[in-house]
């Protein structure tokens, strides 16, 4: 799963915009090979209107779109968080840091607890300004 904050709405037509703070290079499969991800605010949202919006990251690439026409709340805003389903290995192993983006963090989450099993990789590191420290504890799957 990959969950991420709405940082702008941006009405349009035919269709507004729901930017995102993911991007292509955090998700790469709707980039590549215009794979659809389930996508689903994180608040209840059952009884209000909905409205279809293109769902893009902030790259302004034009690959860098998760979603066209899809439905979200009509009340969808800054702030709110939503999570795309189903992301699986492809989510980690296609992650990169293009357009100097930091690489997102792998969370594990078992039986309601997470814990981060790869830490956010900034460009400090990537540019070798700053070492890597790497997380010691062991991840164990039962």
């Amino acid at each position: 799963m990959l969950v991420t904050r709405v940082i702008y709405v941006k009405a349009a037509e035919p269709r507004s915009f729901v930017i995102l703070d993911a991007a292509m290079n955090d998700l790469m499969r709707p980039a590549l090979y215009e794979a659809v991800q389930l996508m689903l605010e994180i608040k209840d949202n059952r009884k209000v209107k909905t409205q279809q919006c293109d769902i893009v990251g902030p790259i302004f690439e034009s690959t860098d779109t998760f979603a066209r026409n899809y439905s979200v709340s009509s009340e969808i805003a800054f702030g709110d968080l939503v999570a795309f389903f189903f992301v699986g290995a492809y989510g980690a192993v296609m992650s990169n840091s293009y357009n100097s983006r930091d690489i997102i963090p792998d969370v594990l989450v078992k039986e309601g607890e997470f814990e981060i099993i790869r830490q956010r990789i900034d460009q400090s590191v990537l540019r070798g300004l700053k070492d890597l420290v790497l997380i010691t504890k062991p991840c164990v799957m039962a």
